[in-house]
Order: C-alpha cells, then structure tokens, then sequence
C-alpha cells in the first residue's frame, strides 16, 4: 500500500463541498477561426488555452463558420444567460471582422461603421450579462491573396476579399477597443500585417490559423492577459480537483 498525501490547495475546506460546475469559465465567441479552434491537427489556439488552463479554468466555445459581427449580436441573446449557480464567466473573446470584410455585394459584407457599432454591441451585453468580467477583443488576421483565391476558384466562386480591405477593419477593431478601454489583441500585425510571404506560413488556406498561426494567437493572448488581466494568470486560478 501506499499512502499519497493530497496538498489541502487542491482540496475543498473543510465542511464545503467542491463541485466542478464551480470551475470559472472562459467564452470564446467569434467566427469559423474560433469554431475551429479546438482543431488538434492544426494546434487550435483554444485547445492551447484549455491545456494552459487545465484544472482552472472551463473554455467555452461559441464560433460560427460564415458568420459576421451583425449575425453573432443578433444570436447573444440566444447563447448567453449569465452565470449559473455555482459559475463564473471571468473572461470573454470577441473575435468577428474577417467575413464582415468581405467586398461589397457579398452575402457577408457588413459596413466598417456597422461593424464597429456591432463590436461595441457585444461588448456591452457582455458586461451586462457576466458581472466583473474581463473582456478581449481579437481583429481580424490578414488574408493570403494567392492561397485564397485558389481556394475560392476550387469551388467555382469568384474572390470575396483583399487583405487592403480587411487591414481597414482590423484598424477599426483597434479603436473600438480604445474607445472602450478594452484590451485588443492585434492578430493582424502579429501575423505579419500583411506581408504575404508571413501570411503563407501563417494561414492554412488564406483566411484560417495554420498550426503556426494558432501558436501565434495563443501566445499573444497569453501575453495580454498577463499583461492586462494579471488576476487572470492561470498560477492565480484556483486548481479544482
């Protein structure tokens, strides 16, 4: 027999007891870049988070592949009801911009005025909703012309976006969140702003993470909350269990 001795951090106080639907929480709501962020074959950036977080923090996936930010604030009331019983969302992605980018006259197109309303939209009802919570905004990466364009004409569809255009909605981004005070993680100049040699290597398919890309956009999320959520740190989280 052996006789393993549990540290008392890792266990609930005495006469409380600990239940993991107490575990605090983490949504993540944006587009098909966060719905498929748990991707293992392509490193997802939230399967990076989830890992980092392993016993602190649940990660809840709210992503929706086409969507654009009018699409995502018509669904909030939908998808979000507060905290539980027992819960507590602590911090909140926004990540919308690269289909609302699209040029106009198509289907996803929403005007850059629009969409920094819509963002602000969001922001608003998820303070409203989670008391005390910590928000992130995201932009929205660049696009490989090339990559992109191939991708489109293997459907037989005609190229929907340049990565000018999007630049204009990355920015707008940018000064949502400093009109709001909101942390933003600038994925666009992380991923090269641009550049198209730094794009290949970064996108799988012109718009969407490669592994190295996922790895990038973990790292600085990681960074900011460090940075400007301290209290968020996963070696300041709880360890359930």
């Amino acid at each position: 027999y052996f006789l393993i001795e549990i540290p008392r951090a890792n266990v609930a106080k005495e006469g409380e007891e600990q239940n993991d639907s107490e575990m605090p929480k983490m949504i993540a709501f944006g587009d098909s870049v966060t719905q498929h962020a748990f991707d293992p074959t392509r490193h997802g950036w939230l399967a990076q988070m989830q890992h980092l977080y392993r016993r602190r923090l649940d990660i809840v996936p709210r992503g929706f592949s086409g969507y654009n930010s009018r699409w995502g604030a018509m669904m909030m009331d939908r998808l979000f009801k507060g905290n539980g019983a027992g819960t507590e969302t602590v911090l909140v992605t926004v990540f919308f911009g690269i289909n609302d980018a699209v040029l106009e006259g198509e289907m996803q197109f929403v005007p850059i005025n629009e969409y920094k309303e819509n963002i602000r939209k969001i922001v608003e009802y998820m303070k409203n909703t989670y008391a005390n919570v910590s928000i992130v905004l995201i932009n929205p990466a660049p696009v490989h012309v090339e990559k992109w364009t191939n991708h489109r004409a293997a459907q037989n569809r005609k190229m929907d976006r340049t990565h000018e255009n999007t630049k204009k909605y990355a920015q707008a981004c940018l000064e949502v969140g400093k009109d709001l005070d909101v942390p933003t993680l600038d994925l666009y100049k992380a991923l090269g702003g641009g550049d198209q040699e730094l794009a290949d290597k970064f996108l799988h398919d012109g718009i969407h993470l490669s592994s190295e890309g996922n790895t990038i956009l973990f790292r600085e999320l990681e960074n900011l909350i460090r940075k400007d959520y301290p209290h968020l740190c996963p070696e300041k989280l709880k360890i359930f269990g």
